[in-house]
């Protein structure tokens, strides 16, 4: 189930990222922040490391709800970010 729910949130950023101007291509965006928002994915972030995107999930105390996608985006990876 948790599978379908990150599949259907990986399809809302897909949808949304080229409307806040995210080219997935770019090295740049190689780790992306995500939080639903309103009826759109809304982009927290990006950076080039893992390390930097977890720290930057761990600012946003006031989001329930953050995903990370990892690049490269025709091969995605995207998990749900926790608090420990």
């Amino acid at each position: 189930m948790e599978c379908e729910k990150l599949e259907g949130v990986f399809r809302r950023i897909a949808q949304d990222a080229p409307s806040q101007r995210i080219d997935f291509d770019e090295p740049a965006n190689a780790f992306t922040l995500w939080t639903p928002f309103t009826n759109v994915m809304k982009h927290c972030g990006s950076h080039g490391t893992l390390e930097s995107i977890l720290l930057l999930a761990a600012q946003h105390v006031n989001q329930r709800d953050l995903y990370v996608v990892r690049e490269p985006f025709s091969n995605f990876s995207i998990m749900k970010y926790e608090r420990g």
